[in-house]
């Protein structure tokens, strides 16, 4: 019975991702913008492509790809906000980088729904070596988040930040990468998040 399903699955999926095929990233991304007007049904619809997709069919995605991003500043000779919002998050692994003007500066992602993050890479775009100071904080709200990660040391461009949870944060929707030490501009070339969507318990590591 369960090998049977499977094909089920897989059947459905082929049939969802060719009517989709065009328009799956923007469509989802559409869903992210802030102008929604019912975010609990659209925060379903986003999470079962994210059950469909990362889940039954090429685990590893990570959940980033779904989140709004907001800025202290997005610096216009970076590119525009949506350029770097796409390579940042990785909808563009190719896109431009996240910067904004000396610190301190933040770059914030609200994930479409509350999840229980197992895992946060961090590829740091700065372009002068020397010590830097980043804190991390997540929360299910805006206005409810928490320090977790006080991160101070020399860092470097191309370097990645590699942060694990176990237990997992929970609850967390909102993520804030606040920089308060660095010798350069603030820059990041990519944020991705890795955990489970508390409603389904369906992990995308």
């Amino acid at each position: 019975m369960r090998f049977n399903m499977y094909y089920v699955l897989r059947f459905c999926y082929f049939i969802i991702s060719h009517c989709n095929s065009r328009n799956y990233l923007s469509r989802a991304k559409q869903i992210s913008s802030k102008n929604y007007n019912d975010h609990n049904i659209q925060a379903k619809w986003v999470n079962s492509l994210i059950f469909f997709n990362e889940y039954f069919f090429w685990k590893g995605g990570s959940l980033s790809k779904y989140a709004i991003v907001t800025a202290s500043l997005f610096s216009p000779s970076a590119g525009t906000p949506a350029a770097q919002a796409d390579g940042l998050l990785d909808r563009n692994p190719n896109g431009v980088a996240f910067a904004a003007y000396g610190p301190p500066a933040y770059v914030q992602l609200e994930l479409p729904d509350v999840y229980n993050i197992t895992s946060i890479s961090l590829l740091i775009d700065q372009s002068q070596n020397g010590t830097t100071h980043h804190q991390l904080l997540v929360g299910p709200s805006e206005n409810s988040t928490q320090m977790v990660n006080n991160l101070i040391g020399v860092t470097y461009r191309n370097q990645w930040i590699n942060l694990t949870y176990n237990p997992p944060l929970n609850n967390v929707r909102f993520l804030h990468l606040k920089t308060i030490i660095c010798p350069s501009w603030v820059s990041w070339r990519k944020f991705l998040v890795h955990g489970v969507w508390i409603y389904y318990g369906i992990s995308n590591n």
